[in-house]
């Protein structure tokens, strides 16, 4: 994929996006939440699956998916779930304007919006819990159970910081 590297600073910018709204949420309960999938087609998704890999937020709602999300991304080095959310936008007119997809990878506000859309047309399947579920033991893993706050992803993920 050509655009990574931008790719890579917008999912950076969402992730602090969202980290500064979880600071001024409200709730102080932590969520859990894991990507659930039947197809097992990436690492992520069975180590999710088995309750090995996930995040802890304050988030009741969609923006929790959204971080999951982009961890799972960031997981598995596959950055094609953004070219499906423009082309769902793009495809559904929910924009006025046709933005090229490299013009919009500097826009961070403007991918909360499409993520935001996104979410609010497809139902996606995950799980949510209020204490920390056990893993499962469905074979072998030596991956000790993590589940990332926001922050900690963009520790684990980017060496280099972007906001400057």
């Amino acid at each position: 994929m050509i655009y990574v590297q931008k790719i890579r600073k917008l999912i950076y910018n969402l992730l602090n996006y969202y980290e500064l709204k979880e600071i001024k949420h409200k709730k102080n309960q932590q969520y859990y939440f894991l990507y659930k999938s039947k197809l097992f087609q990436t690492e992520f998704e069975c180590l999710s699956t088995e309750n090995r890999i996930g995040i802890n937020s304050k988030f009741p709602d969609k923006k929790a998916i959204i971080c999951l999300n982009l961890l799972k991304m960031l997981y598995d080095r596959d950055y094609e779930f953004l070219i499906n959310v423009y082309t769902f936008i793009i495809d559904n007119d929910i924009f006025d304007e046709n933005i090229d997809f490299h013009k919009t990878l500097d826009k961070p506000k403007l991918w909360t919006q499409m993520l935001s859309f996104y979410y609010d047309d497809n139902d996606i399947n995950i799980n949510k819990y209020i204490e920390l579920p056990r893993p499962l033991k469905n074979f072998k893993c030596k991956f000790k159970q993590t589940f990332y706050h926001i922050e900690d992803i963009k520790t684990n993920y980017f060496q280099l910081n972007y906001d400057s």
